[in-house]
């Protein structure tokens, strides 16, 4: 697997989210998964939690054909509200300073390796997930 779409939720308690928050996001992961599967794009390889964020990371020959798959399942999750995807090369590490993206907050993540960015509006109340490429 060549390229990735890596996913950061950003967590209500600053840490490792509530019980239900967790819940909802392993019900998110099942969705991804199977969509994954199904549209035969590649592979979700799991997650991170930690410091007030949950990583989702999926793996596949084409990030964009990747995100294709994975963005209405994210812009229609409640749990996905204010965070944002990074598509480009598996290989390359991606470094981002995240600035949220929540309503009444200012910017969108930066990275150094970006060439194009599109905010996607959510179909969820006071929710977006920003889409980011990473590629050089």
């Amino acid at each position: 697997m060549d390229q990735a779409v890596i996913v950061y939720l950003i967590l209500n308690d600053g840490q490792f989210g509530a019980a239900d928050e967790r819940e909802s996001i392993y019900a998110l992961e099942d969705r991804l998964e199977k969509a994954i599967e199904d549209a035969s794009v590649g592979e979700f390889d799991g997650d991170l939690f930690g410091e007030g964020e949950c990583i989702l990371y999926m793996y596949g020959p084409n990030a964009e054909r990747l995100f294709v798959v994975v963005e209405p399942l994210l812009k229609s999750s409640p749990v996905a509200a204010g965070g944002y995807a990074i598509k480009g090369l598996a290989w390359k590490p991606i470094r981002a300073q995240r600035k949220s993206v929540l309503p009444g907050r200012s910017g969108l993540p930066t990275h150094s390796d970006v060439h194009a960015a599109m905010t996607i509006t959510a179909t969820t109340p006071n929710s977006a997930i920003s889409s980011k490429s990473a590629t050089r």
